[in-house]
């Protein structure tokens, strides 16, 4: 079991680091306006699995949305633009 202060610890940095990586996406997609749709599911399943763990929630709800989104950025990666070099 992991202690009370090292288990908030991780909540706060994986918090930081999940809105630091957030904002750099909408930055760096505004100038490219790339298909956004995989990244943001995949964001999506990072805040998902964060709430579960914050709420001590983590099951099957939590599982099958996680799949759930993955499913859907996955299959929408093939309609991502080819690079061209």
């Amino acid at each position: 079991m992991i202690s009370p202060s090292i288990d908030f610890g991780l909540n706060i940095v994986l918090t930081v680091v999940l809105v630091i990586s957030i904002i750099f996406f909408i930055a760096k997609r505004k100038v490219s306006g790339k298909e956004m749709v995989p990244s943001i599911c995949l964001f999506v399943v990072a805040s998902i699995n964060l709430i579960g763990l914050w709420f001590d929630v983590l099951g099957i709800v939590t599982s099958l949305l996680s799949f759930v989104f993955l499913a859907i950025g996955a299959y929408y990666t093939k309609f991502l633009p080819a690079n061209s070099k």
